[in-house]
């Protein structure tokens, strides 16, 4: 796990992507679609 904290600001910016389902400090947790597509890209060699 990282250390990094996100600011304020981070998590404002992080929330408005359509990709992103949940934001706290300490972690960014992504939609299922976006895990869908990333494995399936992934997977083909991107």
């Amino acid at each position: 796990m990282s250390k990094k904290l996100f600011s304020d600001i981070e998590i404002q910016k992080l929330k408005q992507n359509s990709n992103v389902r949940n934001v706290s400090p300490r972690a960014i947790t992504y939609s299922d679609a976006f895990k869908h597509i990333f494995v399936e890209r992934y997977l083909a060699g991107e």
